[in-house]
C-alpha cells in the first residue's frame, strides 16, 4: 500500500482528442498509432489513457461511435498490461441523437472486457475560442450534456460496475457533480476531471491557483480523487501542475489538450510529469496503485 503522507501521483494521458497533425505533428490518429503511443506512455509512467477515434464529438451526427477502432487500439495494450485503464469519449447531445446511441460503444467496450472507467461530462459547453481579432469566435457549436444525460450515465456506470471520469469544465458542472456525490450516486471507482481553459480557450476557469482553490473548496472532503488538465494550454506553465500536485491532486496531460510554442510527443509530456512529481516529492503511481486509489470494482485479472 502507498504512503498516505506522500500519496502517488496518477498520470493520465489524453492521447489525441480531435487534434490534427497540423496542430500537433506527433499526435496518434490510427488505431495502430494509438497502440504504439499508449505502450510508450505506459512504459514512461502513465496509468490512465484516454483516446478518441475520428468519429465526431459535436452534433449533428448519429451519436453512435464505432467501438471497433477503440478495441483495435486498446486490446494489444490491455493484453500486455491488464491493469492499465482506458476510457473513450462520446458525442454530445442535440439533433437526432439519443443518450442510448451515444453510449452504445461504451456498452460494447464493457462487454469486450476492455472498459473499467466510463465518462460523464456534467454540463453543456460553448465551444468558444479567441479569434485572431481578439474577439470570441462566432461558432454556434455546443457540447451538449444535460442533467438527464448525467442521471443516465451515472446509472449506466453503476449498472456496469465501472467507475467514471467526471468532467467538470465550469463551476456549475462541479456543483452538479457534488449534488450527485451528496446523494451517494457517484459510481465506485470515479475521479473528478477538473478541466481548466488555456489562453485562447473561453470555456472553463483559467489554469491558476485561485481557480483550483475554488474547486477544492467545493469538493472539500468528498473523498473522490481528482485530477487537473488545461484544455488548449500547458499545465506545466506558471506552476499550475506543481501546485495541483502539492494540493494532493493528479495530472492529466496529452496532445488532445496541449497547446504551446513547442510540439512534444505524449511520451515527452509524461516524462515532464514524472520529473515534476519527483520535484514535489510524490512518487508516480504504479498501475496497481492507480487501481487502489480509484478503488475500481472491476479489478484486472493478472496471472
Amino acid at each position: 500500500m502507498y504512503s498516505t503522507s506522500h500519496p502517488p501521483v496518477i498520470i493520465e494521458v489524453c492521447l489525441n482528442g480531435v487534434t490534427s497533425r497540423e496542430v500537433q505533428p506527433h499526435v496518434p490518429r490510427t488505431p495502430q498509432e494509438v497502440t504504439a503511443d499508449a505502450l510508450s506512455c505506459v512504459a514512461a509512467g502513465a496509468t490512465i489513457l484516454h483516446s478518441h477515434t475520428d468519429d465526431p464529438v459535436i452534433a449533428p451526427g448519429s451519436g453512435r461511435h464505432d467501438s471497433r477502432p477503440l478495441i483495435d487500439a486498446w486490446a494489444p495494450v490491455i493484453d500486455r498490461y491488464p491493469d492499465i485503464i482506458f476510457y473513450p469519449t462520446m458525442q454530445g447531445g442535440g439533433g437526432e441523437t439519443t443518450i442510448e446511441a451515444r453510449t452504445q460503444h461504451m456498452q460494447e467496450l464493457v462487454d469486450a472486457g476492455l472498459l473499467r472507467l466510463g465518462l460523464i461530462d456534467m454540463g453543456t459547453s460553448n465551444m468558444s475560442f479567441l479569434g485572431e481579432d481578439g474577439l470570441p469566435g462566432s461558432s454556434d457549436e455546443l457540447f451538449i450534456n444535460t442533467n438527464s444525460d448525467a442521471h443516465y450515465m451515472f446509472e449506466f456506470c453503476i449498472r456496469n460496475r465501472i467507475g467514471a471520469s467526471i468532467g467538470c469544465i465550469e463551476p456549475g458542472f462541479l456543483r452538479t457533480a457534488m449534488a450527485f456525490a451528496r446523494a451517494g450516486k457517484i459510481p465506485q471507482g470515479s475521479i473528478f476531471r477538473l478541466v481548466f481553459g488555456g489562453p485562447r480557450t473561453l470555456m472553463g476557469l483559467p489554469g491558476a491557483r485561485a481557480s483550483l482553490d475554488l474547486y477544492l473548496e467545493m469538493i472539500q472532503d468528498a473523498g473522490i480523487p481528482w485530477n487537473v488538465g488545461i484544455f488548449g494550454g500547458n499545465a506545466f506553465e506558471n506552476g499550475f501542475a506543481e501546485y495541483a500536485m502539492e494540493r494532493g491532486g493528479h495530472l492529466r496531460i496529452g496532445l488532445e489538450d496541449y497547446r504551446a510554442a513547442d510540439t512534444p510527443t505524449n511520451v515527452e509530456l509524461v516524462e515532464r510529469a514524472v520529473a515534476l512529481a519527483k520535484k514535489v516529492g510524490r512518487p508516480v503511481a504504479t498501475r496497481r496503485e492507480t487501481n487502489q486509489i480509484l478503488n475500481l470494482q472491476r479489478q484486472p485479472e493478472i496471472a
